[in-house]
């Protein structure tokens, strides 16, 4: 099941403010089911938001939305047939350079009693006015294909990446500049979410494997991450399937502090007794080094009061992320209940802030999809805003300022109160560690090694200058190391053990 048929059934609640810096404001694609799925900054520095219209029929919009709230155009780019032709959204849209965009589109048409699904590349103006749109699916041959990513080649060309058939092969094509194809690679995986030029001549793709699992009496569908590296002609150089422990679509990106970073949720069972319960597979952010192995792991573990959905992963121009989604109160109700959610992490996946917001308290559902950094910091997000009960949505446009405060001098939520403003320095290497490593410190203190369950497995003392550890017999993976001096300050960095 798709995100969005999921999270269109959810909920939340928020002030209205409005001013250069500050937004909080509800847009209307004139349907009664509208909603925000890209927003970028434009060379004007306006808003472009990008979106659907599903009343009748699925349509594509562009929106320009002023820095005052203002409304400046809105406009239909493309039209087709059926409320089910995007599963949920156009493709990921991506910003050129000069200021136009490539948007990846899944089309539906009549075909009998039913639809059959292909896909086009469009290039659109700074406006959103269509500049061309090539098919690159033979519907005649191909019943169902859906385009989920695209991006821009060093020579001015465009590479995609899409599902054949449902759960079928993955498919990564590149065209010339005019999205004309060129060659197309096709792998087992159950469909390609994500793809990059990453340099040197290799195109970075997210995939996933999808399996069912069994639990009882019970069975649920599971997917494996599953990432691929490709030449510039199509040839597969790297082909890495993580363990049937992480899951999610594979959704993958170069990392700016080196590595990649990466999106998904963990195969684990909140209420092992309902594997079809929603809050199951909490989902996580991860940074991997260049081989694709975790560096670290920021999860979130849900209670029935508190589902974490992450829609997006954006990096900011700190280099530090941005997460937005959906925080879910309760799921599946009459009148479901949540709020859209934005997190901060630095380098290290530890949370500068973690905010939620909220349009109307009658408005049952509220969610966040996409963000862009302004050149001041503040960050403009965009989701959707509505009622499951009264079939309404509208798109929803959300500033914040470089702290997620949506009115000026919030006080975010979720983070806790640091006791001290020094943080002791601390350095653990080699990082991942086979069996030992060095501690450097500058203080003497306690040096604390835990699960990311919190269960401690070892404790040191520190003194000041290298020490070496022997790391404590035990499984491979991710741990906390928490260093704690005998002022009192408190530093935290992560260890992963690879014996």
């Amino acid at each position: 099941m798709k995100k969005f048929s999921i999270i269109i059934l959810l909920a939340l609640l928020a002030p209205v403010v409005s001013s250069a810096q500050y937004l909080n404001q509800l847009y209307d694609f004139d349907t009664s089911a509208d909603w925000g799925y890209s927003v970028h900054i434009a060379s004007d520095g306006n808003y472009m938001i990008f979106g659907g219209a599903s009343k009748n029929k699925l349509a594509f919009n562009a929106k320009k939305i002023a820095p005052s709230g203002n409304e400046l155009l809105s406009k239909t780019i493309l039209r087709v047939y059926n409320t089910n032709v995007f599963r949920g959204n156009p493709g990921a849209v991506r910003q050129l350079p000069g200021g136009g965009y490539i948007a990846p589109l899944t089309y539906s048409r009549p075909y009998g009693s039913s639809f059959i699904q292909h896909t086009r590349l469009a290039k659109l103006d700074a406006n959103g006015d269509t500049l061309w749109v090539r098919l690159h699916t033979n519907s005649f041959t191909v019943s169902r294909e859906f385009m989920n990513d695209c991006n821009l080649m060093p020579d001015g060309g465009f590479i995609t990446a899409s599902i054949r058939g449902w759960n079928g092969n993955g498919i990564l094509k590149r065209t010339d500049s005019n999205g004309n194809v060129l060659w197309e690679a096709v792998h087992a995986a159950n469909g390609f979410y994500t793809c990059e030029y990453i340099g040197n001549g290799k195109i970075l793709v997210g995939a996933n494997k999808t399996r069912r699992v069994h639990v009882g009496n019970h069975s649920y569908d599971a997917s494996q991450p599953w990432f691929l590296v490709y030449d510039t002609l199509g040839n597969l150089l790297k082909d890495t399937l993580y363990s049937t422990r992480y899951g999610g679509g594979g959704k993958i990106y170069k990392d700016k502090n080196g590595g990649f970073f990466h999106l998904g949720f963990l195969d684990s069972l909140v209420y092992p007794n309902d594997p079809s319960d929603i809050h199951n597979l909490p989902e996580y952010v991860a940074h991997l080094d260049d081989q694709f192995r975790i560096v670290w792991l920021k999860h979130f573990v849900t209670l029935k009061a508190d589902k974490r959905w992450i829609w997006n992963v954006k990096q900011l121009k700190d280099d530090n992320y941005l997460i937005v989604g959906l925080r879910a109160d309760t799921l599946f109700k009459p009148e479901p209940v949540g709020q859209g959610w934005a997190m901060k992490l630095d380098k290290n996946g530890f949370v500068v802030w973690d905010n939620h917001y909220y349009k109307d308290p009658a408005t049952s559902f509220n969610y966040l999809v996409d963000a862009a950094e302004r050149s001041n910091g503040s960050i403009v997000m965009t989701g959707t805003v509505g009622s499951t009960s009264q079939h309404t949505q509208d798109v929803w446009v959300v500033v914040v300022d470089s702290m997620g405060c949506v009115i000026p001098n919030c006080a975010p939520t979720g983070v806790p109160k640091v006791s001290s403003s020094k943080t002791p320095e601390l350095v653990l290497y080699p990082n991942p560690t086979k069996g030992s490593f060095t501690a450097e410190c500058k203080e003497r203190g306690i040096l604390v090694i835990a699960s990311l369950q919190g269960q401690q497995i070892a404790a040191y003392n520190i003194k000041e200058g290298k020490n070496k550890v022997a790391f404590p017999k035990n499984s491979s993976g991710l741990y906390i190391a928490t260093f704690k001096t005998n002022g009192g300050e408190v530093a935290k960095t992560r260890v992963v053990y690879q014996p």
